[in-house]
């Protein structure tokens, strides 16, 4: 960044972002621990992590509940990510008409699966908001992925638990959606 500032433009640019993309900065050649994998992170998962280091603070200090959090959070990023980087593809195969408006005209349309879903009130009587999370975007995953019946089967795993989703609004609570 000193170089940019002090006006040593050519190539200043070029050689932060190949410090900035180092395999020593972003991790990319470090293995999966086998903690973040018993946490729910696979390989897939952690190849697509550019910044490593904070999931493997977690990893070191033995917060399972945030690191479990995180990696939801991660995985609902790269499913979310998946589904920009196939819209803009599908987009520029075919022109698709934008359904944008239905949500501002008070059409009722659903949010995008990419939004992932948020916790709707209060959070069930002994339920881990980290477990559901996980589920959740597992199961986001699945559907973006075209896993039907992997979808299918997080949902009744998330009734068992007695959260029920509302795929509309995006949003989970301990209340079945009308």
């Amino acid at each position: 960044m000193r170089l940019i500032e002090a006006g040593d433009d050519v190539g200043a640019k070029e050689r932060l972002d190949q410090v900035r993309n180092a395999p020593s900065i972003t991790g990319s050649d470090w293995p999966l621990p086998t903690i973040l994998a018993e946490w729910g992170c696979d390989d897939e998962l952690w190849s697509k992590i550019r910044a490593k280091r904070r999931l493997l603070q977690l990893a070191n200090s033995g917060d399972e509940e945030e690191g479990r959090a995180r990696i939801a959070k991660l995985k609902a990023a790269v499913a979310a990510e998946a589904v920009a980087n196939a819209s803009k593809e599908g987009a520029a195969k075919a022109k698709v008409p934008n359904r944008s408006h239905a949500k501002e005209s008070g059409g009722g349309g659903a949010k995008p699966l990419s939004d992932g879903y948020s916790l709707d009130g209060e959070a069930p009587a002994g339920v881990d908001v980290a477990s559901v999370e996980k589920l959740l975007a597992d199961r986001v995953a699945a559907k973006l992925a075209r896993e039907y019946g992997t979808a299918d089967a997080l949902q009744e795993q998330l009734e068992g638990m007695g959260v029920f989703c509302n795929d509309r609004q995006r949003t989970w609570s301990g209340e079945r959606p009308r």
